[in-house]
This record gives structure tokens, sequence and C-alpha cells, in this order.
């Protein structure tokens, strides 16, 4: 694992920071999954294996003063008692000691020009686990090493950036018992801010048919025709700010979490709602139905900065809505036109702009889980010298575009390259079978866990988990 050099932020001798008048405490509710253990002396007791979720919150003073000078590295030291991790893992509690002597609680936020990244760390001053093993480290990492513009500079915010921002989102725990050294690697799936309202998940599918790139920003990366995939979040019992009857506007609170996060092909497009507040206008009226979603800011894996990405549904026959109440599923075959999803960004250094627009092909509620594939072989143990395939079933109607798969956290989606799809029947659906699926597995682990995600024409995603274990004497 990379970790950034943040040696001027934890200079020997740092005063810590004092206590504003006005402080606000902030908890943020952290979920995560286990990608990596390393534990050879076994003080886990082999609880903590990849898959192992992570759940918990961290707290933070939002007027910690900023001891670092340099414009691009902010250091946010709290007094004792006013930050802290509380984190749970297999029965393990992972917290800070608020009346520790020595150690330290910070938040780092950097916003240079070579990387970004936001740092929650708690080191020398957590609780002993409960099988009395020493922790020396735990902290939550977002990094990029490739500027996204994810911060706009290093003031501590009032809430998270969005991990899907960063290259690296991780939490990382480290400890030892004697002699015996562990630690243990999570990947961060979400941080939200507590008593925050949940925005709703909605999931959109478009088709690209207009892309203007003059100075080829995209490289080529998007062409015409091609799925766009992805989700927005807007807050269901937001009020109407608008008294009128017949148009209906939202403005979301500036905080992260709302917005739209899309891909196509390997790009990844990713609104800020802390940076611009996401905005949906509806309108009812006599004679035109509309329905729009703003998100202005935001970033991509490509390097762009994001000027928006709007979505605008309209009709012209006024039969699409019955009100301009904030609907979060509208059917867009229900709109004559447009269906636009517009995704506008640029350089962040040279200023050129590129354009895409997409039609709008359908919006479902995501809030339903999709249904688990079905993995064989499921769980179990196998010979050394056992060969076997590993099967995939799919369910009718389902037509697979892609194939993805990690092994003990680590993506290996080129092995499922090899995948080949069989025909079943109309009735029980096909299945994908990928030979010598023993290969996958981990001579150096105690458990293999196999994650498999596969991506359907549709633009829905289903995946599924094996945890095999392999005999020995």
């Amino acid at each position: 694992m990379k970790f950034p050099k943040l040696c001027a932020l934890f200079a020997a001798g740092a005063l810590s920071a004092s206590g504003a008048a006005n402080a606000e405490l902030v908890t943020v509710q952290v979920s995560a999954t286990v990608s990596m253990v390393d534990d050879p002396g076994m003080v886990l007791g082999g609880a903590v294996q990849p898959g192992t979720p992570v759940t918990g919150t961290y707290s933070f003073e939002t007027t910690t003063a900023d001891l670092d000078s340099s414009p691009e590295f902010g250091h946010y030291r709290h007094d004792s008692g006013a930050g802290a991790l509380d984190l749970n893992v297999a029965g393990f509690a992972i917290r800070t000691d608020p009346g520790a002597s020595n150690g330290f609680f910070t938040v780092d936020v950097i916003d240079s020009q070579y990387d970004e990244g936001y740092h929650v760390v708690s080191t020398d001053n957590l609780h002993p686990l409960a099988n009395g093993a020493y922790l020396y480290d735990a902290g939550i990492h977002l990094h990029s090493w490739n500027p996204t513009d994810a911060l706009s500079s290093d003031a501590l915010p009032s809430s998270p950036p969005a991990p899907t921002q960063f290259e690296e989102r991780v939490i990382y725990i480290g400890g030892s018992n004697g002699n015996d050294y562990f630690s243990f690697e999570a990947k961060i799936d979400n941080l939200v801010v507590e008593g925050a309202a949940t925005p709703g998940v909605y999931t959109v599918v478009a088709k690209v048919d207009d892309i203007y790139d003059p100075a080829g920003l995209l490289q080529g990366r998007v062409v015409l025709g091609e799925t766009v995939n992805g989700s927005y979040r807007v807050e269901p019992s937001l009020a109407d700010q608008d008294s009128s009857p017949e148009w209906g506007l939202y403005e979301h609170p500036l905080v992260s979490g709302y917005g739209f996060e899309l891909s196509i092909n390997d790009l990844t497009f990713s609104s800020d709602s802390s940076v611009a507040p996401v905005r949906a206008l509806i309108a009812n009226s006599s004679g035109h139905d509309q329905y729009e979603i703003q998100a202005e800011g935001g970033s991509s894996n490509g390097g762009f900065t994001l000027d928006e990405i709007f979505m605008h549904l309209g009709d012209g026959s006024a039969t699409a809505l019955s009100s301009d109440a904030l609907i979060q599923t509208p059917d867009p075959a229900q709109f004559d036109g447009p269906r636009d999803l517009i995704i506008a960004g640029r350089s962040a250094s040279s200023g050129d702009y590129f354009h895409i627009r997409a039609q709008v092909l359908s919006i479902a509620d995501s809030g339903e889980p999709a249904p688990e594939l079905t993995l064989l072989p499921a769980d179990g143990q196998f010979l050394p010298t056992q060969e076997f395939d590993l099967g995939i079933a799919l369910a009718p109607g389902e037509h697979p575009v892609q194939i993805e798969g990690s092994v003990n956290g680590y993506d290996n989606s080129s092995w499922f390259g090899g995948c080949q799809l069989r025909g079943g029947n109309s009735a029980e659906g096909d299945f994908l079978i990928c030979p010598d699926a023993q290969y996958l597995l981990d001579p150096g682990a105690a458990l293999t866990v196999i994650d498999v995600s596969v991506t359907l024409e549709d633009g829905s995603t289903r995946s599924a988990q094996v945890k095999w274990e392999l005999l020995r004497r």
C-alpha cells in the first residue's frame, strides 16, 4: 500500500489545536470491507479475513485550527477527546483512548499540484484490543497521486469528500502482540455524516449520441452509441422552494453524497455536491412537463474538471407528470423529448473542454438490491491437485457484457476474460463457464475469497462471493 509523505504534517513539537468557542463536533459513519490481512502470528485468530465488514464512526471538530502554514497542507490536530475513531471488525473494537497521555488524533487535508488527500489518523493513543494486543496506528485514507479537484483547498471540510473521487480509499490498522506484528486494510465503501438525510439512489442507463471534443481530451475513449451506466442521488423529503403549483424547485444541502456517479467504459464521472448544491427542477404546466437534475462541479478519473452533469427530460404534450413533486424515477418513455444526459468538463491545465450528450433509456429505483449471482462450486474445500471449473448461472433474459473479479481483494479481472457463455434454455437461462478455476486458489492464504461481478446488457450489475479453502496435510 502507498501512503503519502506527511512528515511536514507530523512535525515534532507541533502544538495541539485550541478549542474554538463555537466548535462543532461532526460524527461520520464508516462502512468498509477488508481487502488484505497480514497476520502471520495469528494475533487476530483468523477472525479478520478479506470480505469481513468494517463499521463504525469517527468524530472531529470542524473549527480546529490548521497547524501547517503551507497553503497545500492542512494539519488539524485535535485536543484530547475532541476527535476519535470508533471502528468494529469481527468483534474487535478499534477505539481512540481520549485519556491517553501520548499519541495524537489528526485530520490532514492535502491539496497540492501533485496529489490530493484526506486522512483521519489515530496514532499511539488507541485502546488495546480485547485480547490485549497493542494498536499503534488506525487511519482512514483517501488519496490520489493524479489530482482531480476532489478538494478545492487544504481547509478542513465539514463533511468528508466522496471516497469514489480518490485513487486510494482504505482503512489501515496496525498493531502487535509481543514480537508478532499484524496489519490489515479495508476498502472504504462509504463515509456519511451521522444525522444527515440519506439520499435515495436511482440507476440510470443512457446511450451516447453526440460528442464535442475538439482538443481530443477524451482520447477516443468515448464513441457514439456507447452505454452510459450509473446512478444519481436525490433527497425525496426536500421541501419545494417554489410556491407555484406548476414549478417545483428542490435545492439540496451543500454536503457530499448527492448528484451523479456515471461511467462510460473505463471513464468515471462523479459530481461533488460539497462544492455546488444539486438542484432538481420539475415543471408540470398546461403546455409543458420537464424533469431536470443539475449537478455542478466534480471530477473524473480521466483527470478532468467537471463543469456539470445535467439530466433533462422534456414533454411537449404535458402528459408525463401529474404534479411538480420530486418524483425519483420518472419514466423516460413518457417524455416525447428531449431526454438528454449531459456530461461537460474541461482540462484543468489548458482550459480545453468537452461535451458528451446521451439519450436516457431507463431510470429505476436501486433501493432493492439486485439478486446475487449463483456461483458453483459454492463455499467449500478443495484438494491441492483437484481440477475444476467455475460456473456462473444467469437468469432468463440476462445477457452479460463484462465480467470482473477479485481474489482476496486483489483485482483479477483479466482471468475472467476466458469465461465462455454456454446456452441453457429460454426457461432456465444461460450460464458462464470459467475453466481451470483451481488456479484462483491462493496457496499462501487460509481462505480464498472470490468476488465476481457481471455487468449485463441493460447496464445493471449482479455480484456474488464464494469462499474456498485449500486443504493441507
